[in-house]
């Protein structure tokens, strides 16, 4: 596409863009619900009926998808870098790689801010509406269960990593002379590192390739 050569290692693409598109989904799902959380919450204090309005739950929303866009923004931005910088190798292969890698960032970032947001709040509507998932055509006669404030796994983060992280001075010793090994034993592993790429390690196993090469 566009003189840019395609091969069979871009294959690999698909687990690249896979990973960053759920990693982002995660991201803006978790910054969409704790906005809403928090808004309902606040209704409820003040004694109001949960339902949001539609301006309150476009402001609600916009909130939540202003918080996590700044950070797949940046984690999209230097991973763009990255592979623009790795598109000017002399390598052609690992170069026609890194041009369709960058391309595909910026496509899955694109998507994760118009197509996936918007789905999410479509969804989001349905929920604050009482309407099932499976059949959304129709509301629930029961009303719908509050949305919690954290999640599971945020719970999980708050209550058992990073109270113990900032509380606790053993914690912070064990954690720091952890990582002073590992990056000595990572110093001395760059010392035995050798440059190259041998054509006999990337020849898949049982291809008549590798009879040549070995001869």
């Amino acid at each position: 596409a566009c003189g840019v050569s395609a091969t069979d290692l871009n294959q690999v693409l698909l687990y690249v863009t896979l990973g960053i598109g759920v990693d982002d989904s995660f991201i803006i799902t978790a910054c969409v619900d704790r906005a809403f959380a928090e808004a309902t919450a606040q209704r409820r204090k003040k004694g109001s009926e949960p339902t949001l309005s539609r301006s309150e739950f476009i402001d609600t929303f916009a909130r939540g998808l202003g918080q996590a866009g700044s950070s797949i923004a940046f984690t999209s931005l230097t991973d763009l870098t990255a592979f623009c910088l790795g598109s000017i190798t002399r390598i052609p292969a690992v170069r026609w790689f890194c041009l369709y890698a960058g391309v595909s960032i910026v496509m899955v970032f694109m998507m994760q801010v118009t197509l996936f947001a918007a789905a999410l709040s479509l969804d989001l509507r349905r929920q604050l509406d009482n309407r099932p998932d499976m059949c959304c055509c129709r509301r629930r006669r029961q009303p719908p269960p509050p949305m919690p404030e954290l999640t599971v796994m945020q719970q999980v983060m708050k209550n058992h990593v990073a109270r113990p992280l900032a509380s606790s001075p053993v914690v912070h010793g064990v954690v720091v002379g952890v990582f002073v090994v590992a990056a000595v034993f990572l110093g001395m592993g760059i010392r035995n590192m050798q440059q190259g790429l041998p054509l006999l390690d990337i020849a898949p196993s049982g291809h008549y390739a590798r009879d040549y090469l070995q001869q």
